[in-house]
């Protein structure tokens, strides 16, 4: 289902959208605790448990899901907003006076 909500949405669900998809399309009552899991989900300690792992990786970030590829994007777009960020500081900084006490 997860797979199916990332493809129809170009890769990113939220997951308040994913959470009220369950619950209305799905009938599960309160899908709060399973969209929580999703945001520590490890493949790997899933396959021990006997847990399936899904055919498609997915990554959480800020309060959305993203298929692998789009979580790259997103990731890049948000390391160039913070480096643009820093920039603008350190010239705001070095624009400024210096005051002496």
């Amino acid at each position: 289902m997860l797979g199916e909500q990332l493809a129809s949405h170009r890769g990113c669900i939220s997951a308040v959208g994913l959470r009220r998809e369950l619950e209305r399309k799905h009938n599960i009552v309160d899908a709060r605790p399973l969209v929580v899991e999703l945001q520590f989900f490890d493949p790997e300690s899933s396959r021990e448990r006997g847990i399936p792992v899904p055919s498609f990786k997915f990554r959480y970030l800020l309060r959305s899901i993203y298929s692998e590829e789009r979580h790259i994007q997103e990731q890049k777009k948000q390391e160039d907003a913070t480096a643009e960020e820093a920039e603008d500081a350190s010239r705001a900084a070095s624009a400024a006076p210096f005051e002496e006490r």
